[in-house]
């Protein structure tokens, strides 16, 4: 159940007001989108039973130092490749720039990848998988229908049909990217696609034509170092472990 946003417990035309008020500002920022609008699954154990977890639906981290500097960061760079940590929120992070994307703007080609199908599509009732989590997010947005928020979502898209865009979700390599002009590509696991570093070149293309590319991953080297190579600034005939 999505929890109550404060905003719900005022009077009813004060809600109308601050609700559009606070969309507008939204629209216009990630980061206010992520303060107002987004809500995400976390998990955390169950003091009761040490070997289950229990899954809550919580705000977005907004207040964290990292996601605000990031957030920034991909407002200005149009390539972007970060090596992560587990349990920072980073693939909640991604999932909601691609909701805001469609949200935001119109005519939006917007794609993320994974390395398998099945990985990008994970589960949208526990936020798993890129196209899950934008999916979660896009369910559990306060009154969405009366800010107007309407999608047609099938296992691979969500269509936004009043902003004229979608959110498709893709496996690893890079025929299927440079088959379509995406305005925003975001690769999941990058280090752990074989194909990242031909994904990474058709995505230039796009990024070219005044798209965005955005690559997070932990470490690893199944993709033969090539996303290594790029954090790190390495010319391509060095890989470090």
């Amino acid at each position: 159940m999505t929890a109550m946003h404060p905003i719900l417990l005022m009077p009813p035309r004060t809600v109308e007001l601050r609700l559009a008020a606070r969309w507008q500002l939204a629209m216009r920022h990630p980061l206010r989108f992520m303060e107002h609008f987004v809500f995400t699954n976390r998990m955390f154990p169950d003091p009761e039973h040490p070997t289950r977890s229990l899954n809550r639906v919580e705000p977005a981290p907004v207040h964290k130092p990292l996601i605000r500097h990031l957030t920034n960061l991909w407002l200005t760079h149009r390539e972007m490749v970060i090596l992560k940590p587990r349990q920072v929120w980073i693939t909640w992070w991604m999932a909601t720039l691609l909701v805001w994307s469609a949200l935001a703007s119109e005519y939006q080609l917007l794609v993320g990848q994974d390395k398998r199908e099945k990985d990008v599509i994970g589960n949208e009732e526990t936020g798993v998988g890129l196209l899950g989590k934008a999916k979660f997010i896009l369910a559990h947005i306060p009154e969405a229908k009366r800010l107007g928020v309407w999608v047609e979502v099938t296992t691979t898209e969500i269509v936004f049909p009043r902003q004229h865009s979608v959110i498709m979700g893709i496996p690893q390599g890079g025929d299927i990217i440079r088959g379509k002009t995406a305005t925003g590509v975001a690769s999941d696991e990058a280090a752990m696609q074989e194909e990242f570093e031909q994904a990474f070149t058709a995505a230039s293309a796009c990024v070219r034509a005044g798209g965005w590319f955005l690559a997070v991953s932990t470490a690893g080297l199944v993709d033969g170092g090539f996303f290594r190579r790029l954090v790190q600034d390495l010319p391509d005939t060095q890989t470090q472990a």
